[in-house]
């Protein structure tokens, strides 16, 4: 009976009958609306927040094709979205194909996995918007140049975030470089020189000064800038690399493979300072520093070495200056974070048609935004910020797709409300693939001019792209760039916390959840509220209390995961179900559905393993939901047990063939 139960699949005329009932939601999308929807999805912290944190420590310049490759991978889970949408239209999304198509337990799932990819995409939003929120304040400054309006730094950092940056910043305090070295980068115009250089160098040192000797000799019509060459060649050790900071007038401004060493006795003070947690912070600051100086060899290291400390300065300040300790744990919240989540909840409770209509004017000011963005930043392009263009290799390109791919998640909420589309079997499918084209255009071209426009170790992670016009001096586009950056994020939140509580309704409706509290409609505004005044207050302790960077992989490895799920049950459903009406049908499923299930596995495969652990962990909370609440209020496992008990056979007339 159990095993019948887990996989009782729900037939497709079931759901399209509950489209009938009273307690559905009202229908008042249309397939504009609903392509905004998924743009205002699409367009916020993937592009304005993320970037920053995938270009710097991922992908470099070659985030250009994590966008490709990841909008690649969307393509494919957009097609099956929109075939399996437009078969049934009903609030839910991925979880109700599932449930449709390959049983309850795979349904619950796919669902409690809904539920971690729209209440972390909500709380990684929101905490996206709070920082550009702060960087907007920022600009507004008095004749002396303080800010005008300020708040306490304990109120703007989460705490796992403050106490990091706490810990790096006593240890810069202590840390002395002993060593740096790396691999020159020239010039195109210097290559063939270095190259016949390194061709006819001997191997000892006494070989390399006298080539060098030579070269001096050459006449200086014959060899432009042979001086500043010759010097930096013949600083190049044997193995091809040079000791950093470089003469001020070496022609080596770019390196690559840099290697920091600390002194041994610095390091002890490291660990007599931090005890265990030495080991993790040493090896931060190394990173950071490594990754700075590949920009800027002529900069001392530790004069570099300071830069690192001045960035993460805020969250030092936070930890020692906030008043609230318990047990010797410095709390610290995002306040901001939290207010803008009340907003966006409460403009959400009042109703579907008021937050589309609100999102529809955001949408307008966002693309507008980046557009700006784009045809702006050309002219600040500096093509040698794009060498080396793949300073990770291809892992790094995979692994940027990876983290990046939040930015992509908008189009697949469009099928969540597709219980509210006036014509779901043909709007709905629109706005899905519309919504996906057009961002993937728009974020391949502003991931080009980012990168060029600054190099990618010094490209701020919590507001990329408004930093990088501030570094020009251009504080008329900052604050454009920071208001479309500030409204585009506000319409992701709203889309994230507006699809949440439609898939705890689905749910409910099912009986797999309560159906008084999330199957809950308001009367007048029919809208799922005691859900979605959950969803924000979850959104809300979430994106005060946790790091942008953790919230965002819990979301993609959630999203992937679905995507995989959907691209395997239409699949199925073409199997199982092969005459049911379906009014766009995804081209060459065979290719497609496979495709699909690949790609998304294998940017599943380039998440850090912890975030791999924490979805396991989530899921395990879920089945532990579903088999002590779920299975026995499920209203199909309750029918399935009384046909049984009348009869002994199950609705689909299959004996009786084991016990509960």
């Amino acid at each position: 009976m159990l095993l019948k139960q887990l996989f009782a699949k729900k037939s497709l005329e079931i759901v399209l009958q509950e489209m009938a009932g009273e307690n559905r939601l009202r229908r008042v999308l249309g397939p504009v609306t609903l392509s905004s929807l998924g743009i205002g999805a699409i367009i916020g912290t993937g592009i304005f927040v993320l970037t920053g944190v995938a270009a710097r420590q991922e992908a470099g310049p070659g985030l250009i094709l994590s966008f490709v490759f990841a909008g690649l991978a969307c393509a494919f889970a957009a097609l099956c979205y929109a075939e399996f949408a437009s078969m049934a239209p009903i609030a839910g999304s991925a979880y109700t194909y599932a449930y449709v198509s390959l049983g309850e337990l795979i349904a619950w799932i796919i669902g409690w996995d809904l539920i971690l990819e729209y209440a972390m995409a909500s709380a990684t939003v929101a905490n996206g918007w709070s920082n550009y929120f702060l960087n907007f304040l920022g600009l507004f400054k008095t004749k002396a140049g303080q800010a005008l309006v300020t708040l306490p730094f304990w109120l703007t950092t989460d705490p796992f975030t403050a106490a990091t940056q706490h810990t790096d910043y006593r240890a810069t305090e202590v840390l002395v470089v002993a060593s740096t070295t790396a691999r020159p980068i020239f010039t195109d115009e210097e290559a063939p020189a270095v190259m016949a250089a390194e061709l006819a160098a001997p191997a000892t040192a006494v070989a390399v000064a006298q080539a060098a000797a030579v070269t001096v000799a050459a006449p200086a019509a014959e060899a432009p800038g042979a001086v500043a060459l010759v010097a930096a060649q013949a600083a190049v050790a044997a193995d091809g690399r040079v000791a950093l900071p470089v003469a001020a007038d070496s022609s080596i401004h770019r390196v690559k493979n840099v290697e920091v060493i600390f002194t041994a006795g610095s390091i002890a003070k490291a660990q007599a300072e931090l005890g265990t947690a030495a080991p993790a912070s040493v090896e931060r600051i190394q990173k950071g520093l490594q990754d700075r100086l590949q920009y800027e060899p002529k900069t001392p290291p530790a004069e570099k070495l300071k830069h690192v400390q001045q960035s993460i300065e805020s969250g030092f300040m936070a930890y020692e200056s906030t008043p609230v300790v318990i047990g010797g744990v410095h709390l610290t919240c995002n306040i901001v974070a939290v207010v803008i989540t009340a907003i966006i909840t409460t403009i959400l409770v009042v109703g579907i048609r008021e937050s589309a209509g609100f999102n529809a004017t955001m949408v307008l000011i966002k693309i507008a935004a980046v557009l700006f963005v784009i045809v702006a930043g050309i002219g600040y392009i500096d093509a040698q910020n794009w060498t080396p263009f793949l300073p990770y290799g291809w892992s790094g390109v995979f692994s940027g797709a990876a983290i990046i791919f939040f930015a992509y998640i908008g189009f697949d909420s469009v099928s969540t409300h597709a219980e509210e589309a006036r014509n779901p079997k043909r709007d709905v499918p629109i706005g899905i693939i519309s919504s996906l084209a057009v961002c993937t255009v728009l974020y391949i071209a502003v991931a080009a001019v980012v990168t060029g426009m600054v190099p990618y170790p010094e490209i701020a992670i919590n507001a990329p792209i408004a930093d990088a016009f501030q570094r020009f001096g251009l504080k008329l586009a900052t604050v454009v760039v920071t208001v479309g950056a500030l409204t585009g994020i506000t319409s992701v939140l709203l889309v994230m916390l507006l699809s949440q509580p439609r898939v705890f309704l689905a749910m409910a409706r099912d009986g797999l959840l309560s159906e008084k509290f999330f199957g809950a409609v308001h009367p007048r505004f029919r809208t799922p509220h005691k859900a979605t005044i959950l969803t924000g207050a979850f959104c809300a302790v979430a994106s005060s209390f946790f790091p942008l960077e953790g919230l965002s992989h819990m979301v993609n490895i959630g999203t992937l995961f679905a995507f995989v799920v959907v691209c395997g049950s239409v699949w199925l459903m073409r199997r199982l179900n092969p005459t049911a009406e379906r009014p766009f049908r995804a081209p060459a499923i065979r290719v497609v559905a496979p495709a699909g299930i690949l790609m998304c596995l294998f940017l599943m495969g380039s998440l850090p393993p912890e975030t791999w652990l924490r979805l396991f962990v989530w899921l395990a909370g879920g089945l532990t939901i579903y088999f002590f609440y779920g299975r026995r209020h499920s209203h199909l496992g309750k029918e399935l047990r009384g046909e049984i008990t009348r009869h002994g056979v199950s609705p689909a007339g299959v004996p009786l063939g084991g016990s509960e």
